[in-house]
């Protein structure tokens, strides 16, 4: 008997601490306070706090509670197949690169082996060129190959 009046009290206390009243107010130094009870001499308002919405709770509807999850697990793993779609790309674009590299690292050991570099002229016979823009050629292959290989 003495268990029962006490649960009963017990629940009649529940509502009232579900519904306490909350007040917000600023101080003399204008930072924001909230409590129960506001000072005497501050201008305070009370506000209205709601309960938070419980998810999956019987009262929700379980179908639209699905469709979102299933739309967002469906977002989700469009945004995966992206980012792998992307660093695929971005491999491939290194591997082209590495490539055009060995390519040029090549193409400037044959030219440090070479002494005498041409051009071919309008009738397509050979103009060589002189020791110092050999040398400039040279240096500006290895200034290119340097920037885009490092």
């Amino acid at each position: 008997m003495l268990n029962r009046v006490l649960v009963l009290s017990a629940l009649a206390f529940v509502p009232f601490q579900l519904c306490a009243e909350v007040y917000q107010w600023t101080d003399a130094e204008g930072r924001v306070h909230f409590g129960d009870r506001p000072p005497q001499e501050a201008k305070a308002r009370e506000l209205r706090i709601q309960q938070p919405r419980k998810l999956n709770s019987d009262g929700e509807d379980h179908a639209a509670r699905m469709e979102q999850l299933d739309n967002f697990f469906q977002r989700r793993q469009e945004e995966r197949e992206k980012e792998a779609q992307a660093l695929a790309e971005q491999k491939t674009r290194e591997a082209e690169r590495q490539q055009a590299c060995q390519q040029m690292l090549a193409e400037l050991k044959h030219m440090e082996r070479v002494s005498l570099f041409y051009e071919l002229n309008e009738e397509g016979e050979r103009v060589f060129l002189d020791d110092e823009t050999g040398d400039r050629v040279r240096r500006e292959y290895r200034e290119k190959y340097e920037k885009h290989c490092g």
